[in-house]
């Protein structure tokens, strides 16, 4: 059982070490959050269109 344990914990450090390589090899975390804030940001835009329309109606 104990051997099992120390399996499942080398493979979680595995899967945060090659999350740690992957930020590495794309050093652009920046575009990303960009990205999400841009779809965030159309979505609140979307909706208060929506809002006006229903206002307008």
């Amino acid at each position: 059982m104990g051997g099992s344990r120390s399996k499942s914990s080398k493979k979680q450090n595995w899967n945060v070490t090659a999350a740690k390589n992957e930020v590495e090899h794309f050093p652009r975390p920046v575009q990303l959050l960009s990205i999400t804030l841009s779809a965030t940001s159309s979505a609140d835009y979307d909706s208060s269109q929506q809002q006006e329309v229903c206002s307008k109606e």
